[in-house]
């Protein structure tokens, strides 16, 4: 080689072979330290290893049979139930207001009724959904109170308010 070929560093020596899997890995040596090889480690007891046993058939699960279909005007009353509650979030619309207003207390008598006939039709055996029939009935009666208070409320509020502007003595 001449000086204008010259290899920038020296050739290293080559990297001793890591230890073949499973074989256990020399310990590092501290820095200035000279490498001692170790002892090869001692293998860890090992608990015995159980053979592979296959699983035993499984049972076929139980399934209660059906019960009787839900009865219609059970599942009418249950929705009538939902739609009056519904319907007073939107009463403050203009236009649909006006419709929406004659609409909840519609569906609010249609769920008591439905759900009273449910009930009786229940009872007789013929068809299920009881719990429904409940909802639809116990929700009926609950907006009924309600639109009770609200309107009492109302007439209080605008009653005094009328006294206090003198519109009553007018009239």
């Amino acid at each position: 080689m001449s000086q204008d070929q010259q290899q920038p560093f020296p050739p290293q020596p080559p990297a001793p072979q890591p230890p073949a899997y499973g074989q256990p890995q020399p310990p590092a040596a501290a820095p200035g330290q000279p490498h001692v090889p170790a002892q090869p480690y001692a293998t860890a007891p090992q608990a015995p290893v159980q053979p592979y046993v296959a699983p035993t058939a499984y049972a076929a699960p139980v399934y209660a049979p059906p019960g009787p279909p839900a009865n219609p005007l059970a599942v009418t009353s249950m929705i009538c139930s939902f739609v009056a509650p519904a319907t007073w979030m939107f009463s403050w619309i203009p236009v649909i207001g006006v419709i929406i207003a004659i609409l909840s207390p519609v569906a609010i008598l249609l769920a008591i009724i439905f759900g009273h006939i449910a009930l009786a039709q229940i009872k007789k055996g013929e068809t299920g959904g009881r719990g429904m029939a409940m909802t639809g009935v116990i929700i009926g009666y609950v907006c009924i109170g309600l639109a009770l208070i609200f309107a009492l409320l109302a007439a209080l509020l605008f009653g005094s308010l009328f006294s206090l502007l003198g519109v009553a003595s007018t009239l």
